[in-house]
């Protein structure tokens, strides 16, 4: 089955999970072409828009795309719905062009940003189906126009409980079959599992993600900050970077918690060998966004790294306090220092954790397994249009 691939970046440090569900889709005998979305900050105005993409007005398959432009948000002149169907129709036929030239006879969409709108024109275009993989901001924050996208989906992947309920509260109750939860997958042999592990005297945190709001890694500082002798690595980048600097500066903490950078797999998987527990200090955003089921928790869990998470977004659908982790308030770095005082001290029940933690990523994460799923997904007939 030759599969056309559109994504926001690729690749991208924080979003690994995609190339890993698309070896394994190339491993399951499927032919995947990647088409990545660089969402530019070009003109969003109407008339802007209308007069780059003028040229297109005479191709037969622009008017296909055109129908499944969102007309209420349009008619409503929402700038990102201009950006995202209008301001992409360009883009969508250019890949279409080179998708037919392939014979691609489906294409799949990770978010319901604008890789979303992209895709769904680009699907009408090549008159093959579409179907969308949902995962968290932009389900709870930045989705536009998604019952149109879902509408033009013959099925909808959704990575996470937290989600999928999330979704289906903005949906119509017709769309409601269309949504599936397949849950992200990891390969499980990469990972030495290693639950007997002994704390260092001075023990070793690690943490990573994208320096955002929804990841409360200034809660983490503050926490770390509570913990005599105590260290800590946050792995990732993003806009809060200096500010999470400062904390540390600000607190007298810069021995103590370190900034590698984004890490590589192997790298990753280097520090949580060293490390005593991941702290996945999660809260919800200001404007709403917040996790799924990160992926690093996976990896952890596949690696018998002990886990001390908040319970924000969709942590709580795999850390469940006393079974896969410990599992504490958000936004609370008291609550937080203490959960992990709690690991530290009771290496026995932390282990019979880690060891809980792993069987849930064997039963419910296998990399092949939820690939397998999404597979059926692609060739399973969708429903009728509501």
């Amino acid at each position: 089955m030759n599969i056309a691939y559109v994504v926001g970046r690729f690749p991208q440090p924080s979003e690994q999970f995609i190339g890993r569900e698309i070896e394994a889709l190339r491993g399951l005998g499927a032919d995947v072409t990647v088409y990545p979305i660089e969402c530019d900050g070009g003109p969003a105005c109407p008339w802007c828009v209308l007069g780059r993409h003028l040229w297109l007005s005479a191709l037969p398959r622009t008017w296909r795309a055109m129908a499944r432009f969102p007309l209420g948000s349009l008619a409503s002149l929402r700038l990102k719905a201009w950006k995202e169907y209008p301001g992409g129709l360009s883009l969508a036929a250019r890949y279409a062009r080179d998708a037919g030239a392939r014979r691609i006879e489906h294409v799949h969409v990770h978010f319901l940003t604008k890789p979303a709108a992209v895709g769904a024109m680009m699907a009408a275009m090549l008159r093959v189906p579409l179907s969308l993989s949902a995962h968290a901001r932009d389900v709870f924050v930045d989705g536009i126009a998604a019952r149109h996208k879902v509408s033009a989906a013959g099925r909808v992947a959704v990575c996470n409980r937290a989600a999928l309920d999330a979704l289906r509260a903005k949906l119509p109750a017709s769309l409601h079959g269309r949504l599936t939860l397949i849950r992200h997958g990891l390969d499980l042999r990469a990972f030495d599992f290693r639950p007997d592990r002994a704390w260092h005297s001075e023990p070793r945190l690690l943490a990573a993600g994208r320096f955002v709001e929804k990841k409360g890694f200034g809660h983490l500082i503050d926490a770390v900050g509570e913990l005599d002798g105590w260290t800590c690595e946050i792995a990732g980048s993003g806009p809060l970077e200096a500010g999470l600097r400062r904390q540390v500066e600000q607190r007298g903490l810069a021995g103590r918690i370190a900034f590698p950078g984004w890490l590589p797999p192997d790298g990753l998987r280097g520090r949580m060998a060293e490390a005593d527990a991941l702290v996945v200090p999660s809260v919800v955003a200001g404007d709403g966004d917040r996790d799924g089921v990160p992926n690093v928790l996976l990896e952890a869990a596949a690696a018998g790294l002990p886990i001390v998470a908040c319970d924000a977004g969709g942590i709580g659908e795999f850390v469940i306090d006393g079974e896969t982790g410990r599992l504490v308030l958000p936004g609370d770095p008291a609550a937080l220092a203490e959960g992990l005082r709690s690991a530290a001290s009771d290496p026995e029940a932390t282990r019979r954790l880690a060891e809980g933690a792993r069987k849930k990523v064997e039963n419910e994460y296998d990399l092949r397994e939820n690939t397998t799923l999404l597979m059926d997904l692609f060739t399973r007939p969708g429903p009728p249009e509501p």
